[in-house]
């Protein structure tokens, strides 16, 4: 099972872009061996277990070219930070071929998101 709970150290930033949302790609169902991303017109996405088909975590997503920023709000395995309270935000790169979806890391503290990212998914 992965944890998008556990955060580890990371390196970089983020620089900010023009929001390019209005255009959304990811939008849809992509899925993963036993996990899917929903990503949704407003900007939105959950993620979790193909299974119960009830999100352990969701958030919203910035776009800017094919870099792509997740901010979790809430899931019993949201990206927050607990010393603080407050989100982490993770970017990645991006990468659609046809139905398949790719994401490489750019930066993220949170290595269980990181490891949910790593997967290869497909267009549901």
């Amino acid at each position: 099972m992965v944890s998008l709970l556990a955060c580890g150290n990371g390196g970089g930033g983020v620089s900010s872009g023009s929001n390019a949302n209005s255009q959304n790609p990811l939008v849809g169902t992509w899925v993963s061996g036993d996990y899917s991303l929903t990503f949704k017109s407003d900007n939105t996405y959950s993620g979790g277990f193909n299974h119960d088909g009830a999100p352990q975590v969701w958030g919203s997503i910035t776009l800017s070219g094919n870099l792509i920023m997740l901010t979790d709000s809430g899931g019993s395995d949201a990206c927050i930070n607990s010393a603080a309270g407050q989100a982490v935000t993770g970017s990645y790169t991006y990468h659609i071929s046809g139905d398949t979806l790719n994401f490489n890391l750019f930066y993220d503290p949170c290595s269980g998101r990181a490891a949910f990212m790593g997967r290869t998914y497909t267009k549901k």
